[in-house]
């Protein structure tokens, strides 16, 4: 007891500890355990962010729906700072008395492959491998379940992500939305967090981060606030973001979501092995953007920025003027900050300064 006592209190230390912001990636960008903050467990699995041994013999309860389960495991990684975690092998220490790589899948119910999957996928998101294993054989044992079913989904489009297979994002967890044929055991308020997220990789005729818009241009959209419109169209096509553009007063910048403006820019996106930086390649253009920092260094060349990279309800946000022309495209606005259009317009590509 006190040598996991000694592993709770680590396990702690790194939550709350300033780490390395979370990346927008289909996993760590899906807090559907929000549409669970009704049950006392989930809060507590929010509130201490480990598998203390109550959340564990909840885990472990077999009367428990699956649904609040991942639930719990979702509500656990809902920090905003990212260090890779070890509560998979903190869960099945509790729960087996033996570490996770001891144990044989064959013995293990579809419900406890389910928890070890995606704890196991949540402790360390950039090698979701690992975790598919688990999931896959929880579907074979589960395979009614739309929980299990969307985990899977998540994971292997995470993998896809990580591996730039080519595959469509939302063409690996559509199929699960649609299915009629599974238990829909997961409440729709969780299913719409998770589908709000992933249809933003939907590619259409308009393109995959696009929406058309004719001759003239549309008043500001709105945002929640009500305070602040701000619009980015990109070649006469307004952008559409899921959280909305950022106004910097102190610098005059405006700050965009990173993996949507790039891929409207017809740039490859990734990230680094730590999560630390966001990549954008277009042609011969490589920008890295370290998160948190007032720089970027564009074809390995380090620029000063006015403001520095954010993350903003995890999402990375990142300067627009600055992505745009270092890129090569054109940059202009009009109008004045609560009320901000601006314009992208292809043109030759140039490396600037900001």
């Amino acid at each position: 007891m006190k040598r996991f006592a000694g592993i709770i209190f680590l396990v702690m230390f790194f939550n709350v500890w300033p780490g390395v912001s979370f990346a927008d990636t289909p996993v760590t960008s899906t807090p559907f355990a929000n549409a669970y903050k009704d049950r006392q467990i989930v809060e507590e699995a929010m509130t201490w962010g480990v598998p203390t041994e109550e959340i564990t013999r909840f885990l472990q309860d077999p009367k428990q729906s699956l649904d609040i389960k991942a639930a719990v495991i979702n509500a656990m990684y809902q920090q905003q700072t990212w260090e890779v975690r070890n509560h998979a092998e903190l869960y099945a220490e509790q729960r087996y008395d033996k570490p996770v790589a001891d144990l044989d899948l064959k013995d293990l119910n579809g419900d406890e492959l389910f928890c070890l999957g995606y704890l196991i996928l949540l402790d360390d998101y950039l090698t979701p491998q690992k975790a598919i294993p688990y999931l896959e054989e929880a579907k074979i044992k589960n395979p009614q379940s739309f929980t299990v079913s969307m985990i899977l989904a998540l994971a292997k489009a995470q993998s896809s992500m990580r591996t730039n297979d080519g595959n469509n994002l939302w063409d690996l967890t559509e199929p699960v939305f649609t299915d009629s044929s599974l238990t829909q055991d997961m409440k729709k308020e969780a299913v719409q967090i998770i589908k709000d997220y992933m249809i933003l990789y939907k590619v259409d005729s308009a393109g995959p981060a696009e929406e058309a818009v004719p001759d003239k241009v549309e008043k500001p959209v709105a945002t929640s606030a009500g305070e602040l419109a701000i619009n980015v169209y990109m070649n006469g096509s307004r952008i559409i973001y899921d959280e909305p553009p950022l106004y910097d007063p102190q610098t005059n910048r405006t700050l965009v979501p990173f993996r949507k403006t790039f891929e409207a820019l017809g740039a490859e996106v990734w990230l680094d092995e730590a999560g630390s930086s966001v990549f954008g390649k277009r042609d011969e253009v490589v920008i890295q953007l370290p998160v948190g920092q007032a720089k970027a260094l564009v074809n390995e060349q380090e620029i000063t920025l006015d403001v520095p990279t954010k993350i903003i309800n995890n999402r990375t946000m990142v300067p627009l003027r600055f992505v745009g022309q270092a890129f090569g495209y054109e940059v202009t606005a009009q109008g004045e900050p609560a009320k901000l259009d601006v314009f992208i317009k292809t043109v030759n590509p140039t490396i600037c300064s900001q």
